[in-house]
């Protein structure tokens, strides 16, 4: 099933939103290369900067393009409600997603030319000065690509090219042919066409007069919700409520992001039924990531999403009670060895406080410390974390 024809639900946004959703595609991202002694510069680049060359390096490539939207916590941000009474969590964003709508791409190939593309756009963002004609796309990377993935699959066609390292906000640029589940939960089934509002971004450059976005003049911009129901997806979002349908069909369970989400302050919008989806959502985390390896290196990038350590410590709590009383797929030996991956990157993350505080000039590669797993002793769920110098 193509994204596109997914069951959806639209909405026009008002011009307080189009003031935030633009806010957030002209908020400069640091592209940075890794620190170990990279001689490569860091980039500063906008969303709708990037977004705009790679769309003229795709049209010129002859991708055609069908549409160009923002979603996930960004999309979120734009369009939740600013309620300063209420003690609820702030939406915020740590990634800025935008997909890219590409129907007729269908082989490997061709996402390698995508990629190859998307890597090449940042040359135009390389300082004045820098002879670039020698930097290849693996070069570029190596130097700038925190996360690429590539999916061809009969339901699902699609590939990520995920750029950042300078700053708490990443550029992530998603090319969909066909995704069976283009969400999770309610609160990120949220997605916003840009298509609008790159055609009056294009008018500001080759018109004699600048168009501004103004309360009377400011681009019509729609926003969907995958989820189907768009009004009861914003109250969902709103009021900070968890909500989803056959967490089995999402990859990964969701079962991350539903600890990301507890972690947060969100509460389940129907306590009971999210209850009873927890075991499915634990079998479909083990059955996509069955090694340990694969388990650390996830759960990591979901505690590394937090800008205070102890709320990663609170998100790796909650999983790990959730993975202790849920998880009834797995056999209890293998459940224990979960909870140890779990606590492996409780103490990475402590670690790597602890050296961030005395040197916070060097890089620290977290990822290496899986090689030299050093199982903890424990006897059982409660006293393993109470051995974690980390734990509260």
């Amino acid at each position: 099933m193509e994204l596109s024809h997914c069951q959806s639900d639209e909405r026009t946004l008002t011009y307080e939103q189009v003031v935030k959703l633009n806010a957030i595609l002209n908020r400069p991202v640091e592209l940075q290369p890794p620190t170990n002694g990279s001689n490569f510069p860091s980039l500063s680049v906008t969303p709708a900067s990037l977004v705009e060359e790679v769309r003229q390096r795709l049209d010129e490539k002859k991708v055609v393009i069908k549409s160009i939207r923002m979603n996930g916590s960004a999309a979120s941000h734009c369009l939740c409600e600013e309620r300063e009474s209420e003690n609820l969590p702030p939406i915020s964003y740590n990634d800025v997603d935008i997909i890219f709508l590409v129907p007729d791409v269908y082989q490997q190939e061709d996402f390698n030319l995508i990629k190859d593309t998307v890597m090449k756009s940042l040359l135009k963002f390389f300082p004045k000065g820098i002879n670039t004609e020698k930097l290849s796309t693996t070069i570029l990377e190596e130097a700038y690509a925190r996360k690429m993935v590539k999916i061809v699959t009969p339901e699902n066609r699609w590939s990520l090219v995920s750029l950042g390292g300078g700053s708490d906000v990443s550029i992530e640029l998603k090319f969909v042919a066909a995704m069976k589940r283009p969400f999770q939960f309610t609160t990120d089934s949220f997605q916003i066409a840009l298509d609008s509002y790159f055609s009056l971004e294009r008018c500001q450059k080759v018109s004699d007069d600048s168009v501004r976005i103004e309360p009377h003049f400011f681009p019509s911009v729609q926003a969907v919700s995958m989820y189907g129901n768009y009004d009861e997806a914003l109250e969902h979002l709103n009021d900070r409520l968890i909500h989803t349908t056959d967490p089995a069909k999402i990859h990964g369970g969701g079962l991350l992001k539903y600890c990301y989400l507890l972690a947060r302050g969100f509460k389940p919008a129907n306590r009971d039924y999210m209850a009873q989806l927890e075991p499915y959502m634990c079998s479909r985390f083990f059955i996509d990531f069955q090694s340990r390896e694969q388990q650390f290196s996830k759960v990591l990038d979901y505690a590394q999403r937090y800008s205070q350590p102890d709320q990663s410590q609170t998100f790796l709590d909650t999983l790990m009670d959730l993975v202790f009383r849920k998880a009834r797929c797995l056999m209890e030996s293998e459940r224990q060895k979960t909870i140890d991956v779990i606590c492996q990157v409780k103490m990475a993350i402590y670690y790597q406080q602890q050296f961030t505080d005395v040197f916070p000039h060097y890089g620290f590669q977290m990822s290496s410390l899986y090689s030299h797993h050093y199982p903890l002793p424990y006897n059982g769920y409660s006293s393993l974390r109470m051995q974690l110098p980390c734990s509260s």
